[in-house]
Parts: C-alpha cells; sequence; structure tokens
C-alpha cells in the first residue's frame, strides 16, 4: 500500500458510504435499520487493519500473495490488452499459455485453482481501483457484508425479539470482522455460505421468488465448489437434515408422520448423499471414502505445519 491508495480509497469509500445509504430502506426493517451502516463500516475497518497487519507487522501474507503477487498481473494484461485479460479470466489456472505466460508466470498461487480464483474476483475490482489494495479491499468488505447483513435479516425475520444479539453474533465478532473483510478466501466463502443459507430459507420457510433464491443457491454454490469445496459439501449434508426435518416436522397427523418418516428420511438423506458424492468426484481429496483421510492430513499440517516447525507458534489443534 502507497500514496495511491490515500487518493482512491476515500473516493471509493464515500461512493460505497452513498450505495449504503440509498439500498438501507430496501433490505432493513425498523428494529435492524440503525445495525446497517455500522456493519459496513466495520467490515471496513476489518478489511483495512488486515492490510494494515500483513504490511507492516508481517510484511508481506496471504492477501498480498492474492492482490499484488496475483490480480495486478490480470489487471496489467488488461492495461495493455484487454483481450489478455479476457483470456486469463476463462482460464482456471494452471495451464501456461504463450501470450499470456509472462503474466501468469509471475502469479504465485496460478497453479492453484481455487486461489486463482480468488486472484480473478480479485481483478475484476482491480479494473475499477487501478490495482488500488486498499479500494479492492473495501468491495471485498461490501460483499463479505451483504452476506452477512443476509444472514442476520433471515434469523432477525425468525427471532425478532433477539435482534441485538442476533446483530452481535452476525456483524460485530472481533475475529470474523477481522480475519472475513480483506481480500482473503474467507471473506468471499463466508459470505457465500451466508448468502446460500439466506436462499434456502427464502425458498423453503417463507416460499418467496423461487427462481431468483434458485440462482442465489446455484451461484453463491458455484462460488464455494470453485474455493472450498468441503464448506459446500457441509451446507448440502446440513441441508439434508433440515430439509428433512422441516418436512416431517409439518405433517399434522402422527399416525401418518410415523409412517412417512422413513421414506423422507430415505428421500432427502439419500438425495442429499448422492448429489455430496457427485460434487466430492470433482476432487479426490473430498471423495466420501477419502475425506476422513483428507481431514487427518489438513489436522496435522495446521499443527506441525511450516509455521510451527520454523518457531513463530502459528501452529495449532
Amino acid at each position: 500500500m502507497g500514496i495511491q491508495d490515500l487518493i482512491i480509497s476515500p473516493f471509493y469509500f464515500f461512493i460505497l458510504l452513498i450505495v449504503a445509504f440509498v439500498i438501507r430502506p430496501l433490505v432493513t426493517n425498523s428494529a435492524t435499520k440503525s445495525y446497517f451502516i455500522i456493519g459496513l463500516l466495520a467490515k471496513i475497518v476489518g478489511a483495512i487493519s488486515l492490510g494494515l497487519i500483513y504490511q507492516f507487522y508481517y510484511q508481506g501474507g496471504d492477501t498480498f500473495t492474492f492482490h499484488t503477487h496475483g490480480s495486478r498481473l490480470i489487471w496489467q494484461a488488461f492495461m495493455d490488452h484487454p483481450f489478455l485479460a479476457v483470456k486469463m479470466w476463462l482460464n482456471s489456472g494452471g495451464e501456461f499459455q504463450g501470450d499470456i505466460f509472462k503474466y501468469t508466470s509471475n502469479i504465485w498461487l496460478y497453479r492453484d485453482e481455487a486461489s486463482y480464483f480468488v486472484i480473478k474476483i480479485a481483478s475484476f475490482f482491480d479494473i475499477l481501483t487501478g490495482s488500488t489494495y486498499s479500494a479492492t479491499a473495501l468491495f471485498f468488505a461490501a460483499f463479505a457484508f451483504s452476506g452477512h447483513w443476509a444472514l442476520f435479516s433471515t434469523f432477525q425475520r425468525l427471532y425478532p425479539d433477539q435482534t441485538k444479539y442476533l446483530a452481535i453474533a452476525c456483524l460485530f465478532v472481533p475475529s470474523v470482522i477481522f480475519w472475513g473483510s480483506g481480500i482473503l478466501k474467507d471473506s468471499i466463502t463466508l459470505s457465500a455460505l451466508c448468502w446460500m443459507t439466506y436462499a434456502l430459507f427464502q425458498i423453503t420457510v417463507w416460499k418467496s421468488n423461487p427462481l431468483r433464491n434458485i440462482f442465489l443457491l446455484v451461484f453463491f454454490g458455484w462460488i464455494l465448489f470453485s474455493i472450498k469445496i468441503y464448506i459446500l459439501l457441509c451446507f448440502l449434508a446440513a441441508t439434508s437434515i433440515f430439509l428433512y426435518s422441516k418436512f416431517s416436522s409439518q405433517i399434522n397427523s402422527a399416525l401418518l408422520r410415523t409412517f412417512l418418516k422413513p421414506f423422507l428420511m430415505v428421500l432427502f438423506l439419500g438425495l442429499g448423499y448422492i448429489v455430496l458424492q457427485q460434487i466430492s468426484q470433482s476432487d479426490s481429496r473430498y471423495a466420501l471414502d477419502k475425506i476422513a483421510h483428507t481431514a487427518m492430513v489438513t489436522a496435522h499440517d495446521i499443527r506441525y505445519g511450516w509455521g510451527a516447525r520454523d518457531g513463530d507458534n502459528s501452529g495449532y489443534t
């Protein structure tokens, strides 16, 4: 981050703030209105704080790998010739090609398809911000906030007498503000998960605008599939149980409910298993017969990985 951040970022900050004030009446009620702007500001503070900590304390790290050594190269390609950037956006990563090689060869995470997907998202914002780190981070914060607000609105509608506590849980948990607002995978995946939960409740509980909400489920499901497939697998497993519980509880007759419960269990849990199996085939690490082994390997890596061995106390159980 440098002088460019001090010039461009304030402009986009005020633009986002104006947009927030415009849409607030459309997405709030009398009980939630007071949390909207402050919730957005909290995400913005989290996004900027993340960048400052990584630059001045860690002096590098994931967020700059995604941006400075990632999306900025796509932005540079766009500046040289938009066709090259389009080609990089359409590329899923991993394979080097002649006319974009000079850009992709300098993207540190180009061979990691999930990370490259995040880099492509950041590059779209870079086109608007001139590849200004903090300004692009503002857009990540706004996107992250949109999902958290959708989740908060969903739960607040279910439990209106718990608005204050739901706002704290959904919008103001400090660790989520810090790690879930800036240019990182988690900002995108957590927001996508929130949006999918919102869409699921809109369809099943309030039966509202099914086409739009099915689109939201598919779109944000695709984002999770592209970045962290295991989050999607967890969501689908939970959804199967949720649908079974919901539809079985709606049967008023105790006798009929007892008779239909096994059928509903086979229907929802069986379909959920089939969908999980089909999705997990795209990544052998998350095949249902290997996922326990993958979890064990991951747990070992985060406990005894490079950071822990180098003595910086980053390992954890």
